[in-house]
């Protein structure tokens, strides 16, 4: 049972409260990757690139997205494998993957105590690929303009 659930009435705020903070790490990362990101893009593109090396960029750009996505994700399995919810890392790791990016197999399923938590984690997961989209076409835009 995650820690955050002992008594009947606290547990809602306890979980509330713990989902929250967890949301916010991942949101604190994933701001953090996109202003990197977004510098870098901004210091390469101050003219116009030639097609292959604003490819690069672009490739760059979201290769560092990515790695904040495999990071957030990786802070969730953290406390599935850290609060017992997932006996093992490479497990933990891989069931936030898969939640994480809403593949959602289905072949780990967490006890009814953390089962609030993972759908949480699909949701923000949703929200982070959104933005990541989102950046991503900024950027192919920054660095392409209306070149085809």
């Amino acid at each position: 049972m995650p820690p955050f659930v002992h008594e009947r009435e606290s547990s809602v705020v306890n979980v509330t409260g713990f989902i929250a903070g967890m949301i916010l790490a991942t949101t604190f990362i994933h701001a953090g990757f996109m202003f990197a990101g977004l510098s870098f893009v901004h210091r390469h593109t101050r003219t116009r690139p030639k097609k292959l090396r604003g490819t690069l960029i672009v490739a760059l750009f979201v290769f560092l997205m990515f790695i904040a996505s495999v990071l957030e994700a990786l802070i969730w399995a953290l406390v599935y494998e850290g609060q017992g919810a997932i006996e093992d890392l490479s497990t933990a790791l891989y069931f936030s993957m898969v939640t994480f990016t809403t593949l959602g197999y289905g072949d780990i399923v967490l006890e009814n105590d953390w089962r609030l938590v993972a759908s949480f984690q699909a949701s923000i997961g949703l929200i982070m690929f959104g933005w990541t989209t989102a950046l991503v076409v900024n950027v192919v835009n920054e660095v392409f303009g209306g070149d085809s």
